[in-house]
Order: structure tokens, then sequence, then C-alpha cells
């Protein structure tokens, strides 16, 4: 007898396999990486039908396969799309003044990070006009134990969640200040949530600094968050602590401003 499970292509048209993408999106909507087979699992689905349908969505862009492990994860095209809707209030936009107020009052480097799959990306970056300047470029990848950008958001998830972000990745020494311990990252944590903003003392490179605070829901997880970032010798510590009051503050306001048009939450939160 033909095997009939919901999620097997045995009829139901045009909504069926509706039903069938936006299942499969749901279960890629994770910080790890998923193998075929916990697709099909979790979806109901054989992995011949759940192969299907994730081949089309990784030539439309909507999933990437990763060429080493073979697993997925959500692609560019989703937050593409979604910010398409928006009509000019994407989070880039809606975060541009208080990147441009940050820029102006410490003439440092600024940069919004974004939470995507289980990548740390940086999505928009104003310059220092100092000859000498440091921060990262747009489009690059952070490293989510080594970065304050990572910090911040981090801090905002449950323990269970952050475990499972830093076991995707070695949480390598980048620096001989790299935290390189989950557990020894999560009492950090506990140091951000008070504090309200995070740091990057010469643990990702030395000779660089960083400060970054969450653009989170109040109470909520973070998908979104701010940095300033320069050389570890115009970043002393009074320094930073006065950039970390200011940043928070800039933060909770590009959240207000984002809450009613932009999703603030990870990829993976429903």
């Amino acid at each position: 007898m033909p095997d009939t499970r919901p999620g097997d292509d045995t009829g139901g048209g045009s909504l069926q396999s509706v039903d069938r993408t936006v299942a499969i999106l749901k279960v890629l909507g994770t910080p790890v990486p998923k193998a075929l087979s916990v697709v099909a699992q979790e979806t109901g689905l054989t992995e011949a039908t759940a192969g299907r349908y994730l081949n089309a969505l990784v030539t439309h862009g909507f999933v990437v396969r990763d060429q080493e492990s073979k697993r997925y994860l959500l692609g560019p095209a989703l937050p593409a799309l979604a910010g398409s809707m928006y009509a000019g209030k994407d989070p880039v936009s809606l975060a541009l003044p208080a990147m441009e107020r940050l820029l102006g009052e410490f003439t440092e480097t600024v940069n919004l990070g974004l939470r995507r799959g289980g990548e740390l990306v940086v999505v928009h970056a104003l310059e220092s006009s100092h000859s000498i300047r440091k921060g990262a470029m747009i489009g690059e990848r952070d490293h989510w134990h080594a970065s304050a950008l990572g910090k911040a958001i981090l801090a905002t998830l449950p323990e269970y969640e952050v475990r499972e972000v830093l076991a995707a990745g070695p949480m390598t020494a980048l620096t001989e200040h790299t935290l390189t311990e989950p557990d020894e990252f999560l009492a950090h944590c506990d140091l951000v949530r008070q504090r309200g903003y995070a740091t990057d003392a010469d643990e990702s490179e030395i000779g660089l600094r960083c400060v970054a605070a969450p653009i989170a829901r109040p109470g909520g997880a973070a998908r979104f968050a701010l940095s300033v970032s320069g050389p570890s010798h115009r970043l002393d510590p009074e320094r930073i602590e006065q950039i970390g009051r200011v940043i928070r503050d800039e933060a909770r306001a590009v959240a207000t401003a984002m809450a009613s048009v932009v999703d603030t939450r990870p990829a993976d939160e429903g």
C-alpha cells in the first residue's frame, strides 16, 4: 500500500504544497543547520519528498545547503523578500538615524549586526573618519563568542539556545582574551544583561575593542544589534562605559521604531 502520510506527494493539490513549504521553512528557522533526515522527520515528509522541496527552495535562494556538512539553513532571499514589504521601512533605514548619531558623537565605526539562521552577519556599517579605524565590513560574518555583536544578541536568548549556537561552531581562541568555554560565556552573558550592553576587549583581534547593544523587544530576544568599534588605545574602559550607556539607549529606541513594522526576533522564534 502507498505511504499516505500527510507529508507525502499523494495528492492534496497546491495548498498541500504550500503547507509543506511553510513547514520546511519553520523547521530550518533555527541557529543550527538541519540534515535532510531531520527535516523529513520533523515535517512528516519522506526524505525523497523533503529533498525535492529543499532543492526547489535552494534554487530560489530561500534555503542554502552547506557544502561541507550537507545540511540546510535559511537563505538570503527570505530577509530580502520580507524587507521589501516595508517600502523604505526596512531594518537598516530604521536603524540608520541612531547609527548616524553614534558616529557623530563618538567618531568610531558603527555596525548593524543581524542574526540570520546560525550566522552573525554585519548588514550595514558607517565608517569612522579617523585614519586608523577598526570595524567589520558589510556582509562579513562575525564570531558569536568573540564579538560584542554576538554577545549582545546571545545574551537575550535562553540558555539552551545559546548553547546550541555555541555548539554549532568551535569556540576558537582568536586571542589570549577570547572566551572559549560555554559556561564561562554564559556567565559573561549575565553581566551583559545586567548592564544592557556587551563588550569585546581585544577578544577577536588584538588592538580592537567594541561595544554593542541588542535591538530587542522588552524582555524578549534580539535579531539585531548595534555596535561601536575602534582601536583599543581610543576605547579605554572609561570610554567604553560611556559608549555603552549611549548605545544601550539608542538600541532601545531603534527597537521601538522597528516594533510596528519589522520583526526583531530571531528567525527561529515563533
